[in-house]
């Protein structure tokens, strides 16, 4: 799109804005790579590289570390991040290492035998000085560095080395276990290794030929195809399941993620080893055969340019392609490439949009933490209208979100009924939740069926049901899937409000396989229906699914008022109707969905506070009586005070003023209270 905005070069460098070339079996090696990863980076010293991870220091010239790179461009960009954190984490300065240009590590050469050139070449050397400068990171010349002693990668941080003044190493990509306090260099690496002018000269010319275009890169190599049978077959108790979903039903997967197809889509793999007779044709007839407009980059670019661009090595080829699809509006790719994973963590931690089309996870994103966040969603109801602030919700919403900032770990989104001028949803945006304002276009079927039915004899059941509005907003979830804000996510994680985060949560915690469609864990009894009160949602599959969803959830024979006989009441009902052998085939651990009335388990990401909330507990301790009953007695005889301190702490945030009404920190200073009187008599 013509936007006036900013200039070519401000958009490739991503200011403004809210793989193809490295083979298959380059990225074989980098699979290869991260399987041993973790072995090697346990030791540093015989203990776990991150031990140091806590010690940053400042660099200069006196002190010095060279690194090699490996294979591929993307290897490559990682190698230099990896090398800026060793020499972070030792004090020392470090001396730009030279670039492969035509690294195939597969045909049995070695890198030493490839072609090399220097930083300049491919990176912008002076904007990267620069920023690593004000990371207190020093760049030093080869002129001004005397002779270096080769160290061990495992011994790089021994007591030895600490002696030498200038130290040379291999490769030191996957081989650190990159710490929290790391995160912000990490990032602050990868944007600074913008492109050289010889290859800005492409991307700039590109993004000037085709100035609004959508980014495909799509793996149907044969060597791919080999490297997906050997990757897929590694034995070490992990499952590797995604590595060549969806290549044949490409177009089929791009209409699912909303691609506008007045938008031209760039397809780019690694053209020398595709079948053009079957796989290229194929995709690029099936696209085009749903409207997809289809070019490669070398068709985009001028004729000058082209024929330069063909001549180049592969990995600089490479490298022009990478920063080309950081232009794109969306980009999508396989997420077992490096190439393409790295271009998601990138573009995502930019704002920018990017998906991949093979579901599944994204291996590389254990290695290098913190590029991706797990998107967090809740539904929340203005309840000013009919409740209390005590009995209401918006008390509880405030503890979630603010557990959700302390992990950090997580993008957070509300899908709101009611205004954004009411106090709750300024409260949450003002704490960086992004509100969806959301009808859902089944809305006046929903309260049609509501009242006709006489839903409202099921609040034995639930007190939900005892008014239409907060009925309805439960089943707002069900529209997940078809939010625009969503989109790009192939998974999200659903909680009630109700919820503590009690430490950091990603997509790589959740036990391979992913779910089909989504999981749900245990409610009070450990048997099904299961509680969806928390749930792992497959975001592309329900998008599929999403209305035959909606008519059973309205229309389904079992549907009495909006509980669904054996499956339960609400859209919890509906859900494990819908999706019961999917539900069934993947349970999600309770460590995922702890619950007070169950025994603590330190290893637990999230506490629910299902059934009795705070104010129930407090009502209980106080006067020995809660409307849950024996799920009362059952939460303070087991995890329920452990949890709730915690929760009290998060209640009530001084900081923030007037924010805190003077019932929500009276209410947490008495549950505080009462608990701590109660853990006192054992």
């Amino acid at each position: 799109m013509d936007r006036a905005h900013p200039s070519k070069r401000e958009r490739m460098h991503g200011l403004p804005r809210k793989r193809c070339l490295l083979s298959a079996a380059c990225v074989l090696v980098t699979a290869t790579v991260i399987v041993l990863a973790l072995n090697v980076s346990q030791n540093l010293r015989g203990r776990p590289v991150g031990m140091h991870a806590d010690r940053l220091h400042y660099s200069n010239g006196s002190r010095t570390l060279r690194f090699n790179v490996c294979n591929g461009f993307t290897n490559q960009r990682l190698s230099i991040m990896f090398g800026v954190l060793a020499a972070a984490r030792t004090g020392r300065a470090i001396l730009l290492p030279k670039l492969i240009v035509d690294g195939r590590e597969w045909q049995g050469r070695s890198a030493d035998d490839n072609a090399w050139v220097d930083f300049d070449h491919v990176f912008n050397e002076q904007h990267f000085k620069s920023a690593m400068q004000l990371m207190s990171i020093a760049v030093v010349s080869e002129d001004d560095t005397p002779a270096s002693i080769t160290v061990h990668t495992k011994d790089l941080e021994s007591a030895t080395a600490a002696q030498v003044p200038h130290v040379s190493v291999g490769c030191l990509l996957f081989k650190l276990r990159i710490g929290h306090n790391e995160r912000q260099l990490m990032k602050a690496v990868f944007k600074a290794l913008l492109p050289s002018p010889f290859i800005e000269e492409f991307v700039l010319d590109a993004v000037g030929q085709l100035p609004s275009f959508n980014f495909l890169h799509l793996r149907i190599e044969k060597d791919w195809m080999e490297h997906c049978a050997v990757w897929s077959s590694i034995t070490d108790g992990q499952v590797r399941d995604n590595c060549l979903n969806n290549s044949n039903n490409i177009h089929d997967i791009i209409q699912s993620f909303g691609f506008n197809k007045n938008t031209s889509m760039m397809l780019e793999t690694y053209w020398e080893d595709v079948d053009t007779e079957t796989n290229y044709f194929s995709a690029v007839k099936h696209l085009s055969g749903v409207g997809y407009k289809i070019c490669t980059l070398g068709e985009v670019l001028s004729p000058l340019l082209r024929s330069r661009f063909t001549a180049l090595e592969r990995d600089l080829r490479a490298a022009v392609i990478y920063f080309v699809a950081m232009n794109a509006e969306r980009f999508i790719g396989n997420s077992v490439s490096t190439f393409a994973a790295l271009l998601i963590m990138e573009r995502r931690s930019a704002g920018k949009w990017a998906a991949y089309y093979n579901g599944g996870n994204i291996p590389l994103s254990q290695f290098i933490p913190g590029m991706l966040r797990l998107p967090w969603v809740f539904a929340h109801t203005d309840h000013g209208s009919h409740s209390t602030s005590t009995a209401g919700y918006d008390y509880m919403v405030k503890a979630a979100v603010r557990s959700a900032i302390i992990v950090d770990s997580l993008d957070m989104y509300c899908i709101f009924l009611g205004t954004a001028d009411s106090e709750i949803a300024q409260w949450l945006t003002k704490h960086n939740v992004t509100m969806i304002y959301h009808i859902p276009a089944w809305k006046n079927e929903f309260e049609r069926i509501y009242h006709s039915s006489q839903a409202a004899k099921n609040a034995g059941f639930s007190h939900l049901y005892a008014n239409l509005e907060m009925m309805f907003g439960t089943y707002l979830r069900v529209d997940i899937p078809i939010m625009p804000e969503f989109e790009q996510f192939t998974y999200v994680f659903y909680s009630d409000t109700d919820a503590l985060f009690l430490r950091s949560l990603t997509l790589e915690e959740f036990p391979l396989p992913l779910p089909r469609t989504i999981s749900m864990a245990y409610e009070v009894p450990s048997d099904f229906p299961y509680n969806a009160g928390v749930m792992l949602v497959n975001v592309p599959a329900l998008r599929k699914q999403h209305k035959e969803l909606v008519h059973a959830m309205l229309y389904s024979d079992l549907n009495d008022g909006f509980h669904y006989g054996r499956y339960g009441p609400g859209d919890q009902g509906a859900l494990n109707m819908f999706f019961e052998a999917d539900l069934k085939a993947h349970l999600l651990p309770e460590k995922f969905n702890a619950k007070p009335y169950k025994n603590p388990d330190a290893e637990s990401f999230l506490v629910h506070f299902h059934g009795p909330k705070p104010h129930d507990y407090l009502e209980f301790l106080q006067q020995g009586r809660c409307r849950f009953g024996k799920l009362c007695e059952m939460g303070i005889s087991h995890a329920a005070c452990s949890y709730l301190r915690s929760f009290a702490r998060l209640a009530c945030d001084n900081s923030e003023g007037n924010n805190n009404t003077y019932t929500d920190c009276e209410q947490a200073r008495q549950i505080f209270a009462a608990c701590n009187r109660r853990l006192m008599t054992f």
